[in-house]
């Protein structure tokens, strides 16, 4: 009688059980999850219409914090669109906060955008102000876009197939610049440690010809660097690759608001009050003492004739 080996049935089995449970999971991914769009059209008009944004004329102004409500697209050229100090917060959706795509003069300022996802984004878009954003660990990301300027906020930046854009007096986080060309940046403090692989090919400039920016690992990079007379500036250019290089970087933070180089503060020491030594000074008494005698000494002669 032959004995009957259950070994490949096991096999079998495993194999059927392992491929139902890959169809399973294929069948069934965990899909991102979007929240609703306000979309400011190319006509101007907005939808869906909200008491959330006040048009007026040009100016698109944000009148609340949107958290967890919607996000915001704009698709209409020459408009500003004011946040008023106010925070797009996402924290269970992927949606990107506040999205720009193929518009031109599109002014975005005095807004945080805090997200999952992603801040910011501009795609192919030209000729747009953004200023005072903050977007936490998120990014402003600008994707085949030209002619843009960033200044004024504290935010990560990422600059992808991009040129000719203007990043200056921004407090950066972090900064990625890949397949990117002749965007200029200056007077910028970049408080991440860089790395030149970021750049990936990019050439861009780094100073405006005579300021360029304060990098937070600049006299840990060069200990000798010295500052060229009162100017702020070091006399070591920070090199970040072959293409690109900080010919003016600043020994001190730049304050961004008043576009000024914060040098360190001196303390003023007080004038040491005059002290008179001891000898000098009983000297002095006892030339009193005597004449004050002499005198009191005269006056009684006078009396006793």
């Amino acid at each position: 009688m032959k004995k009957i080996t259950l070994a490949p049935f096991v096999f079998l089995l495993l194999s059927l059980s392992m491929i139902h449970l890959v169809s399973l999971a294929t069948a069934n991914p965990i899909l991102p999850t979007y929240l609703p769009e306000i979309t400011i059209k190319s006509d101007g008009s907005i939808n869906p219409e909200t008491s959330y944004i006040n048009r007026k004329g040009n100016t698109y102004t944000l009148t609340t914090n949107l958290t967890d409500e919607y996000s915001i697209e704009i698709l209409c050229d020459n408009i500003v669109f004011d946040g008023a100090d106010h925070c797009i917060n996402i924290t269970t959706a992927d949606n990107i906060g506040l999205h720009l795509t193929g518009v031109s003069n599109v002014t975005i300022k005095n807004i945080d955008v805090f997200t999952l996802r992603g801040g910011i984004s501009l795609s192919s878009c030209s000729d747009c102000l953004i200023t005072s954003i903050r977007t936490g660990d998120r990014c402003i990301h600008l994707e085949y876009c030209d002619s843009n300027t960033l200044t004024k906020s504290v935010v990560k930046i990422s600059l992808l197939y991009s040129q000719n854009n203007l990043v200056f007096r921004n407090n950066v986080t972090d900064l990625s610049v890949i397949l990117s060309f002749k965007n200029r940046f200056y007077q910028n403090n970049i408080l991440c440690n860089y790395f030149p692989s970021s750049y990936n090919n990019s050439t861009d400039q780094w100073d405006d010809g005579s300021i360029g920016n304060y990098w937070v690992e600049y006299q840990t990079k060069y200990p000798n660097a010295s500052e060229i007379g009162d100017t702020g500036v070091g006399n070591v250019s920070y090199l970040i690759d072959a293409n690109n290089i900080d010919r003016y970087p600043l020994m001190y933070p730049f304050d961004v608001e008043t576009g000024t180089i914060v040098f360190p503060t001196q303390e003023i020491q007080p004038e040491p009050f005059p002290v008179v030594p001891v000898a000098a000074a009983f000297v002095v008494v006892a030339i009193v003492a005597v004449a004050g005698l002499l005198l009191y000494s005269r006056k009684c002669r006078k009396e006793a004739r």
